[in-house]
C-alpha cells in the first residue's frame, strides 16, 4: 500500500482493516496512506498480522491509528520480530 484509506470497517473476528495471515506466505508492505476507525472484536482493529505459518507485515510508513480491538487496536502481531 503506498497510499490511500482504509477506513470504518469491521470484522467479527480478526482484522479490522487489514487482515494478513499465514495463507500461502502473505505479504502485506505499508509504504505510505492510512489505516484509521476500523474494528475487530478480537485481535488487530487496523491490522492482524497473525498465525502459525508464513506471512510478513512490513511498515516502512504511512499511518495506523485511531482503530479498536480486544487485543492490539491498531496493530497485532503473534511474532516475535516486529
Amino acid at each position: 500500500m503506498y497510499a490511500g484509506t482504509i477506513r470504518s470497517n469491521n470484522s467479527g473476528s480478526n482484522g479490522g482493516g487489514v487482515y494478513v495471515s499465514d495463507n500461502s506466505g502473505c505479504l502485506f508492505n505499508l509504504y505510505g496512506g492510512i489505516i484509521s476507525e476500523n474494528a475487530a472484536t478480537v485481535n488487530g482493529g487496523g491490522v492482524y498480522a497473525g498465525g502459525s505459518g508464513d506471512y510478513t507485515f512490513n511498515m516502512y510508513g504511512g499511518v495506523v491509528c485511531n482503530n479498536n480491538a480486544e487485543k492490539g487496536s491498531n496493530v497485532y502481531t503473534n511474532k516475535d520480530e516486529v
